[in-house]
């Protein structure tokens, strides 16, 4: 089993897929993107933080506020891909722990 496993792994080094998206490196990171964006997250606490956030910063100019908006949501939707990876990744590893590998 372990001949066809090294065959497998090596074929797969050689034959690299094309994600499309130069920023995806992995499968699991594929799945992300596809998931993200056919089932975005936004509910009503997150437009209420928005709001407090745009309360709390309204001194800015809009282009400030853009500025700072733009640095949140990118910290926000790092944290999400993060989460997703790792919990995918949990996931499998307790699904292989279940059937005692």
């Amino acid at each position: 089993m372990k001949q066809y496993m090294n065959v497998l792994k090596k074929y797969l080094a050689e034959n690299r897929p094309n994600y499309g998206d130069g920023d995806v490196r992995s499968l699991l990171e594929f799945l992300y993107g596809h998931y993200s964006a056919t089932n975005p997250i936004d509910n009503e606490a997150i437009r209420t933080q928005f709001g407090k956030l745009r309360a709390h910063f309204s001194f800015l100019k809009e282009e400030c506020f853009d500025t700072v908006f733009d640095v949140v949501c990118d910290l926000c939707l790092e944290h999400e891909r993060l989460v997703f990876l790792e919990g995918t990744r949990v996931g499998a590893r307790l699904a292989l722990e279940l059937q005692g590998e």
